[in-house]
């Protein structure tokens, strides 16, 4: 079986997301887990940059991608991603 080194996007909220690790990872892949990167540093969340940010409208929304916070972490997550072989959506069922 080939290995390999994969990415599971998805939303802090999925509740499905740490199996998908963990089964990944039995299967002798090397998963990147943003909700716990190894780094031990926490991650990035957007109730870190406002509590409210459950009502922010699209426009707010693009706005706060400029945040320092938020830029910070995406300039780590891209350096990270850069050796990653596979990137899976993990969506939670409606």
């Amino acid at each position: 079986m080939t290995k390999h080194k994969i990415y599971v996007a998805s939303s802090w909220r999925n509740e499905y997301y740490p199996e998908v690790v963990e089964k990944l990872r039995e299967a002798g892949h090397n998963v990147y887990d943003f909700r716990n990167p190894p780094s031990g540093a926490p991650r990035f969340k957007r109730n870190c940059v406002s509590e409210g940010y459950m009502e922010w409208t699209p426009q707010l929304y693009r706005d706060m991608l400029h945040h320092s916070m938020g830029v910070r972490t995406d300039t780590k997550e891209t350096g990270r991603n850069a050796g990653v072989d596979n990137f899976t959506l993990n969506l939670s069922p409606p």
